[in-house]
């Protein structure tokens, strides 16, 4: 550093070896240009310079005898102005190229070749330069979750469980799916960089993730794999994927076939019955009597389904005041509560189990869900018996409530044909009760759908969803839906027992979506149609957020769901011996243990398969009987 500043600013010199590319000083304190020393065109041009104009650089001999560089001899060159002159020289008239000799083949030179080359050069390093060599070695993380030599093995494994998918890849037909093929060198990049989000991700849990990662990829198809390279490649382009259509589900029978496996396997039974609240009796007198006077004696209170208050319900309204309930404004959350993180959260707004509520209702709700009492509002029947030729073998419903003075009551019906899916009932339902909310964020009924609705017309079997018609009561709503069924009929839907309590109908055949795709803790934990429609099915329902749930859409989808469970068990019934032909379905034969020794017994009448049309058995018993007995073929039920 100098003692002071200098007079002269040396920024503004230019350095006298920049054009020679000879300054080799890492922070020089003179000026180069960028022009001049960043581009390899500007540095090529002054080399042809030198070559043009001057002669070969050597050591020359000097007067005095001693030796020096030819490039310090004599006066000092200017390059930066010699280029310039250059350059303006090439553009001139031809005159002035003519009598500047020497400008004239570097101009040529330059233009001709020089400019070409630099704008090729892009592109052919682009073609010639292979990929970057990638080893399968674990990237270094700030912080380690296990050490280097676990994070191998488990990489070298990850690649492993890789290679079977991506040589799928290039064994496909379609030219599309062998674009997905990947070369080694990029497999290893794919499995490290994999690695390298996990640990970073999953730090903490970082073998346990890596484990279920390569079981995935393990049990994983060349469908799923297909998906998974797409979305990566759509990611990787800055678009979105397209968006595969819902899956289709091919059991491999006809619809007849598929009621009467449906009727073999899927059927809840008198402990499925029990363990999900159904209710599968007609509550005794004595039960009823008990109620009616305790119901006496209550004053009408009720405790609120949302905020758990105490409050009051008048039927017939309040005199005072014309109101129906007491307890003022109800404040709640609307949303389930979920275990998030390290304690519970309701979904609706993500505040914890405890703080107030999000959302608020002029009137508080109650929900009624004793047998007995539900009987003394509206009496409990069984599925009547009688031959109806015009019934359906199996129906898909969904029942939608909101809240009376009379508790939850039913608001719109709607059942769907199976496995077609057509419509064949849906209506809307007069409650017995006051309405006090019509719980539009799930039932998706308005106020003014329901109070503009046109009577139901019998005659009129049209089914328009946005003008849906309504008839005058629940009971209306069962004897209707009644009429379209007989006793040997699959109600099929999702958590239906709040939809047989809301209709009061017992009913022996019912397939539940909820008991065919168990939670994993049990009853009576469920897990949501959404999700089991997402999950097994690619479909998109309950997507109305405020605006409700469609309940067709909802019977669809727990219609579907049974038709995915029944290929399933048909899948597992041919394993075990179950053939189907000329439409009906036949158990597998007997095998008999013989010995040498003991000769084989007669064969009796009751050791071969029966020869009759239908295997399965139709119950004529309602649903005191025992349901055990239902299920002839229980030895071959597999509930896996």
């Amino acid at each position: 550093m100098w003692a002071i500043s200098p007079s002269r600013k040396t920024k503004q010199t230019e350095c006298p070896y920049q054009l020679q590319r000879e300054c080799k000083l890492p922070n020089c304190i003179f000026r180069h240009d960028a022009a001049v020393t960043g581009g390899s065109t500007a540095a090529e041009a002054s080399d042809e310079i030198e070559s043009v104009n001057e002669p070969d650089r050597k050591l020359m001999k000097l007067n005095d005898g001693t030796r020096g560089d030819s490039s310090h001899a004599g006066t000092s060159p200017q390059p930066s102005r010699r280029l310039v002159s250059a350059q303006a020289s090439a553009n001139a008239s031809p005159s002035t190229s003519n009598s500047a000799p020497s400008a004239t083949p570097f101009s040529k030179h330059t233009q001709d070749k020089k400019a070409p080359a630099a704008e090729e050069a892009p592109e052919a390093k682009a073609a010639s330069q292979p990929d970057t060599p990638v080893s399968l070695i674990p990237r270094k993380l700030p912080h380690e979750p296990v050490i280097m030599s676990k994070r191998t093995a488990l990489l070298q494994v990850l690649k492993g469980a890789m290679v079977p998918l991506n040589d799928k890849m290039k064994r496909a037909k379609s030219s599309e799916h062998k674009k997905l093929h990947l070369s080694d060198n990029q497999l290893n990049k794919l499995a490290v960089d994999e690695e390298e989000k996990v640990g970073i991700e999953n730090n903490s849990v970082y073998e346990n993730v890596m484990k279920q990662r390569i079981m995935a990829l393990r049990k994983m198809d060349a469908n799923a794999w297909i998906q998974e390279r797409n979305m990566a490649l759509a990611k990787e382009k800055g678009s979105r994927p397209k968006k595969a259509g819902p899956k289709r589900v091919n059991t491999g029978l006809d619809a007849k076939l598929e009621v009467e496996v449906v009727h073999e396997r899927l059927t809840a039974d008198a402990e499925e019955f029990e363990d999900y609240s159904y209710i599968t009796d007609i509550p005794k007198q004595s039960d009823v009597d008990q109620c009616l006077s305790s119901l006496q004696t209550n004053g009408g209170w009720e405790k609120c389904d949302r905020c758990q208050n105490r409050f009051q319900v008048f039927p017939e309204r309040r005199e005072t005041d014309g109101l129906h309930t007491t307890g003022g404004e109800c404040v709640f959350h609307w949303g389930r509560r979920s275990w998030m993180g390290r304690s519970h959260k309701y979904t609706c707004c993500n505040e914890h189990v405890g703080t107030p509520g999000c959302t608020a209702h002029s009137t508080h709700v109650f929900k009624v869900s004793d047998a007995a009492r539900l009987h003394v509002m509206m009496p409990f029947i069984e599925t009547p018996k009688k031959d109806n030729v015009s019934a359906h073998p199996a129906l898909s419903m969904d029942c939608e409530m909101a809240y009376t003075t009379q508790g939850l009551e039913l608001i719109r019906m709607t059942a769907v044909s199976w496995p077609a899916h057509r419509r064949a009932l849906d209506v809307l339902v007069r409650p017995l009760g006051a309405l006090l909310d019509l719980n539009t964020r799930f039932s998706g009924i308005t106020k003014d759908q329901f109070l503009n609705a046109k009577p139901y017309d019998p005659k009129d079997s049209r089914i328009d969803p946005k003008n849906l018609r309504i008839v005058e009561s629940p009971l209306a709503a069962r004897d209707l839906l009644v009429s379209y069924m007989s006793r040997s009929t699959v109600l099929m839907g999702h958590s239906l027992e709040n939809d047989l309590r809301a209709l009061r109908l017992i009913h022996d055949y019912v397939a539940d979506s909820a008991i065919c795709f168990p939670h994993k803790q049990g009853p009576p934990y469920r897990l949501k149609l959404r999700e089991l429609a997402k999950n097994y099915l690619d479909w998109d329902i309950q997507q109305g957020g405020a605006a409700g749930h469609d309940s067709a859409e909802d019977a669809r989808a727990a219609g579907e769901l049974i038709r995915y469970k029944v290929m399933r068990e048909w899948k597992h019934m041919k394993e075990d011996g179950w053939e189907a032909h000329d439409g009906k379905l036949y158990p597998p034969l007997p095998v008999e243990e013989t010995t040498a020794s003991s000769p084989s017994p007669e064969p009796s009448s009751s050791s071969y398969a029966p020869t009759a049309p239908s295997m399965i058995p139709v119950a004529e018993s309602s649903q005191n009987s025992n349901r055990a007995d239902k299920r002839k073929y229980k030895d071959f039920e597999d509930d896996a």
